[in-house]
Formats: C-alpha cells, sequence, structure tokens
C-alpha cells in the first residue's frame, strides 16, 4: 500500500518524504493507476487499544500496519462505520499517541528500527492539509 491518505471516493492524496524527515502532501488524484500497478497492495490495519477518539460524529483510530514500521489514521462514521478518509504510511512508524481537539487530530509515532518518530496534526475535514515533521526520540 502505497505512503498517502485515501477517500472513499476512490481518490488519494500521496505523501512524499520532505527535508523535514516527515511527510508533504501531493495532489488528490484517482486511485486507478496505484490499484492497476499493485491490485492485491492493501495493507491489514491493526488498531492500537486505547487510542480511538470521537469528535462529533466521527470516530478517529489508529495503530499499525501488517508490515513493520506501518502506521495508520482513520476517520469513519460514527452511526454506519464508512470510512472518511485512512492516512497510511509504510516506514513511519505505528501510531502510539492520538488526540483530538477543534477538528483536529494530533498522533505521533515511533520507529523502534530507528529511534525516530513522527508528529501528525491532521485536520479532520481536510486531511490533505496535514502537518507532519520526524521528530527525535531518546530511549
Amino acid at each position: 500500500m502505497e505512503d498517502g491518505v485515501f477517500f472513499g471516493d476512490d481518490t488519494w492524496v500521496p505523501l512524499v518524504p520532505d527535508s523535514s524527515e516527515g511527510f508533504s502532501a501531493g495532489e488528490r488524484t484517482g486511485t486507478e493507476a496505484i490499484m492497476e500497478a499493485e491490485p492485491d497492495g492493501w495493507a491489514e490495519l491493526d488498531s492500537t487499544p486505547g487510542l480511538m477518539a470521537k469528535t462529533g460524529d466521527l470516530v478517529i483510530d489508529a495503530g499499525g500496519g501488517s508490515g513493520e514500521g506501518e502506521g495508520f489514521v482513520t476517520a469513519a462514521d460514527r452511526e454506519g462505520g464508512r470510512f472518511l478518509w485512512i492516512l497510511h504510511v509504510n516506514s513511519g512508524g505505528r501510531i502510539s499517541s492520538l488526540s483530538v481537539e477543534a477538528g483536529v487530530v494530533r498522533a505521533s509515532s515511533e520507529s523502534g528500527t530507528t529511534g525516530s518518530g513522527l508528529e501528525w496534526t491532521i485536520p479532520v475535514f481536510n486531511p490533505a492539509a496535514l502537518q507532519c515533521r520526524g521528530r527525535a526520540t531518546h530511549k
């Protein structure tokens, strides 16, 4: 699965590594090309117990993926469970903390292999305007 924010209307915003050792959002586009290139390229998501947050009619969830270093954050409708969006990265690390305040998700991840992590700031209703910065962790 690619690094990006995936939407229920079969569009996505690729996430591109940037100079802050985090990610920047690319342009929103259709998923046709990535589906054709890798039709079985979906990841299994594993929620981290205790990280779920609620805001308005939405549930925000987070955790890791089927591969080491994968992380994700999702926003879904509380009633029907329909996903608004899913943010997925292959190498950012499992999401280890999550909060939502004033319509903004704040999440952190740690990579056990590098001792570093990522700090995410994601507007719930405009996740393509996310900010993601790398940070060093001390063990």
